[in-house]
């Protein structure tokens, strides 16, 4: 529809149009939109982690189709402009979540099990993407120790939980566009809607903006404003502030033409564009001013928090002029309280690993040691054991004792016949010839005394000379020296 306007030289006005390709000025000349562009909520989103959490490490999941991809890539470019050492991990979800992708998803959020971060946003509108998030599995990304963030498209996801669903993701931060909710004002503007009709819609306008039903009265915007029946059904579209002041905003550009002197058949086009793009007033949906290529300045985001019952609340109003908030309350978080959750978990004492949110001990036969933040324990090595769990460091099988597998729990007596002579030994060693031990666990052998010798190595006696004889000397090796 943009492109076919742009071709019959017609000014436009979209309310409900956000896609950031239809920035583009060359190929949409004549296109304005009270519609905000997803760029710009994308922006918001990166300052809010960049300036309010400090989120120098998080992930980003993120629907792979178009609106996805731009928002994810938007936001990354500008997290990047302010925080050039963030750590950010973008990771793709199916191109339109639904029944039949649950697997996959579930693959996609493990990538994020061992990364270690606290902060995540979600770029996804789907309510499967949030029943997967659900999972008890997920309890890494959905818990009372992280911080979920998200645009307000995730409400069309979030708003199809189950109540006990939803209550999962309390804390969870969402930005939309300020000042959309027309709020207390739904019975200042059934009465203002009562109060209009045909007539507040003159000639020439009726001519400059045409209606295609022979009977004003059904024109969309004359049902609009004039149908105070409906007037609670609109107030719950989301698009309707926006519908509102795109019409309201066209009609008064038309009308300033018409006081300065224009003929009513030279306003369209590039003339009416031109106004629109002037016109600046404030509407439903807040301050309406449009860039040059048409897209609508956005001055404020709306912070909201889902709150204990699964409900969300609004916390405040960012200006994205200033860069200050102005919240009427602080927002609550996945643990209930008003405290900003840190972007990374604190180091696990030694001994234990990181488990997704919790700090696990290693289990016997493992180790973890001091300084660093790891998220499984590491497994004693050959001639080392651990014999409970949480250690910090394996021990060494001692002399006499050997460990020949890794994960070992104990170390092991040396047979009859051998010795470990030296520390963390993975196998024993046997005796040598004219040697031999009796006893288990020994770190030597014992010499064969006069009278005897041994000819084999390993043993645990030595041999008698036969008969009457003896030997020289001690340690013999032959029958021979006998």
């Amino acid at each position: 529809m943009a492109q076919l306007g742009g071709s019959l030289g017609a000014a436009q006005l979209d309310w409900g149009g956000t896609a950031d390709e239809l920035s583009d000025s060359d190929v949409y000349p004549l296109l304005a939109r009270t519609a905000v562009p997803d760029s710009a909520l994308a922006t918001g989103v990166a300052e809010l982690l960049a300036e309010e959490y400090g989120s120098s490490r998080l992930v980003v999941f993120h629907e792979a189709g178009e609106w996805g991809k731009s928002m994810s890539s938007r936001m990354a470019k500008d997290l990047r402009r302010m925080m050039p050492h963030v750590d950010l991990r973008l990771i793709p979800l199916s191109v339109d979540p639904g029944p039949g992708d649950e697997e996959y998803l579930r693959t996609q959020f493990r990538q994020a099990r061992d990364l270690m971060m606290r902060h995540f946003v979600i770029l996804s509108m789907r309510y499967t993407t949030f029943q997967v998030l659900a999972e008890e599995e997920f309890s890494y990304i959905v818990s009372d120790s992280t911080l979920l963030i998200g645009p307000g498209d995730v409400e069309l996801g979030l708003g199809k939980l189950s109540s006990s669903e939803r209550m999962k993701f309390r804390g969870m931060q969402i930005l939309d566009t300020g000042s959309e909710s027309i709020g207390d004002a739904m019975p200042l503007l059934v009465d203002f809607w009562q109060t209009l009709t045909a007539d507040d819609f003159p000639e020439p306008l009726r001519s400059i903006i045409p209606c295609t039903d022979p009977s004003y009265a059904n024109c969309w915007y004359a049902n609009m404003f004039a149908d105070a029946a409906n007037a609670t059904t609109m107030l719950t579209d989301k698009y309707f502030a926006w519908a509102f002041d795109a019409s309201w905003l066209l009609h008064s550009a038309a009308q300033e033409l018409v006081k300065e002197g224009k003929d009513e058949s030279t306003i369209k086009g590039s003339l009416l564009h031109d106004k629109i793009l002037a016109s600046s007033a404030v509407g439903l949906t807040g301050r309406v001013s449009f860039e040059s290529n048409g897209d609508r300045m956005l001055s404020s985001y709306k912070l909201s928090f889902i709150d204990a019952q699964g409900v969300s609340q609004v916390a405040g109003i960012y200006d994205a002029i200033v860069k200050s908030w102005d919240l009427s309350q602080t927002p609550v978080y996945a643990d209930g309280s008003h405290e900003k959750v840190p972007d990374t978990y604190p180091h696990c004492s030694p001994g234990s690993f990181r488990n997704g949110t919790r700090c696990t001990p290693a289990p016997a036969g493992y180790y973890v040691p001091a300084g660093g933040v790891l998220t499984a324990a590491i497994r004693c090595g050959a001639g080392t054991y651990s014999a409970s769990e949480g250690s910090e460091l394996c021990q060494q099988c001692e002399r006499g004792r050997f460990q020949g597998d890794a994960g070992a729990t104990e170390c092991l007596d040396c047979s009859i016949g051998t010795f470990a002579g030296d520390e963390m030994k993975t196998a024993c060693d046997a005796c040598l010839e004219g040697q031999y031990q009796s006893l288990q666990g020994q770190s030597t052998c014992e010499r064969c005394g006069q009278g005897t010798y041994m000819n084999s190595t390993g043993a645990s006696v030595c041999m008698q000379c036969p008969g009457s004889r003896t030997t020289k000397f001690n340690m013999e090796v032959s029958v021979a020296s006998c």
